[in-house]
Formats: structure tokens, C-alpha cells, sequence
């Protein structure tokens, strides 16, 4: 039986118990997520201006808390204009605009606090927030028609593929982690640029070769970096909710219809 999803943005909540979380989300849950990522400093690191001694060190995932974040506020902002929100996302867009580095390269963690090891540890989730802003990119577009922060992405993919496929200069190969698989196709599916759709390829036949159980059709979840089983089990409580049916269908159902 082929199952296909239908999408966001064809899809309307009109009553009982998804309509009243959907409700509570906007709100509430959106504003007090907002409300924290300032209180840990995550929001102010967008200005780039962190200083060693100063408290609120970056972590090397918080580009990606924020970008998720984005998204999701985007997809509300699909549904219903929400002007002071809509406003808080422009603001992290104009910091993100004015502070990607001139080769596009943006990541805080790897431009204030390390920027040495920058594509250095394929575990530190460079390409895994870069992926998430991708994300928020094409979901803020796609509401709004505002298309600065899909610019910066652009910009940024430009490198990556510099950086991954012709100059080979990382210090690793595969991203580690599915999401910039989804959010490569993704960006391809909206925008129509081929770029995106080349490297989601590599990154996937990648996947492809490596992950999938050639004796059962399973998938490991952990591999180390030259592509071998890290250990053999098959599920955990990421790899069922998140690996199989966010990356691998949604995957699978766009690009067969390239």
C-alpha cells in the first residue's frame, strides 16, 4: 500500500483535541520558548558579540534550538499574520544576514568561540544546524514570501559544496546526522535549484551504502566515520519518530517525483 502525506499547508485543524494544542502552542508555548532561549542567552548570541568571561557561553547546537524555533513560528504564520511575531523572526534574520561570515559560512559556536575548529568534528553539528536553518529558511519564505534568510542559506550551501565535494578541505566527510539530507531536498523542492538536489545525492547515496542492512530490511542507526557499523542494534528512541519517517519518507516521497 503507498502512503503518501499531505502538506502542511494543505492540511486545516478545525476542532477537538489537536485544535486546542494547536491553539495553546501559539498562545503560549511560542512566546515562552522565545522567552527562555533569551534567558539562556541563546537569542542575544545571534549578535555575535560573546566575549570569553562573559556568561551564556554559545553551545555549538544553539543555532539550530533557534532555527527550529523559526520554523515552527513560521508555520503559525502560514495559518494566521501574526505581526509581533513575524517581527521577532526579522530580527534574527537581519543578525543572521549581517553576521554570516563573506565566504557564507554561519555557525555562532564556530565563529566566536572556536572559530579554528571550524568543519573540523563532523559530531559537532555544523552541518546539522545548517540544516535547520535551511529549514526555517524555506518555512519563513514560504509564509511570508520573505526570501533574506533563503539568500543567506543559499550563500551557505555555496560553501558547503566548495568546502565537501570540490575542495575536500573538511576535516570529515558525512554530515553525522540525516537532517541536512531533509533540508537540502526540501530547499530543492521549494526553490527549484539544482544545487540543493546535487548534494542532497551525495549525502544520501552516502546514507544509502552505508546504513541500510544489506541481509534485512533495516537500517543501523550508528556508524563510525569511514562508514562501518558503530554497533548493531536497529532502534532506539530516536531512529523509530524521528530518522524513518521524517527523513527517510519525506526523502523518499520527494524525490521520486524528480
Amino acid at each position: 500500500m503507498l502512503h503518501t502525506t499531505v502538506d502542511f499547508s494543505h492540511t486545516r485543524i478545525t476542532g477537538g483535541f489537536w485544535k486546542q494544542k494547536q491553539a495553546l502552542v501559539r498562545r503560549v508555548t511560542t512566546k515562552a520558548v522565545y522567552d527562555r532561549f533569551s534567558d539562556t542567552g541563546r537569542i542575544d548570541a545571534f549578535r555575535f558579540d560573546w566575549k570569553e568571561g562573559r556568561p551564556n557561553k554559545p553551545h555549538f547546537f544553539w543555532d539550530s534550538d533557534v532555527a527550529k524555533w523559526m520554523e515552527g513560528a513560521a508555520y503559525q504564520l502560514s495559518l494566521k499574520p501574526d505581526e509581533k511575531l513575524e517581527k521577532k523572526i526579522d530580527a534574527l534574520v537581519d543578525q543572521i544576514a549581517q553576521n554570516q561570515c563573506e565566504d557564507g559560512y554561519f555557525n555562532i559556536f564556530f565563529t566566536v568561540v572556536q572559530p579554528e575548529n571550524r568543519f573540523t568534528n563532523r559530531d559537532w553539528h555544523e552541518l546539522y544546524c545548517a540544516g535547520h536553518l535551511m529549514e526555517a529558511a524555506v518555512a519563513y519564505a514560504d509564509a511570508t514570501g520573505k526570501r533574506d534568510l533563503l539568500e543567506c542559506v543559499s550563500k551557505y550551501t555555496d560553501l558547503v559544496i566548495r568546502v565537501f565535494t570540490e575542495e575536500r578541505s573538511a576535516g570529515f566527510v558525512t554530515p553525522g546526522h540525516p537532517e541536512i539530507e531533509l533540508a537540502l531536498i526540501k530547499a530543492y523542492d521549494f526553490t527549484g535549484d539544482k544545487k540543493y538536489l546535487d548534494r542532497h545525492k551525495l549525502a544520501s547515496e552516502w546514507a544509502w551504502k552505508h546504513l541500510k542492512d544489506k541481509k534485512h530490511p533495516e537500517w543501523y542507526g550508528y556508524l563510525h566515520r569511514d562508514g562501518t557499523v558503530a554497533q548493531p542494534a536497529k532502534g532506539n528512541i530516536f531512529k523509530g519518530p524521528f530518522h524513518i519517517p521524517r527523513m527517510l519518507v519525506k526523502t523518499w516521497e520527494l524525490t521520486r517525483e524528480i
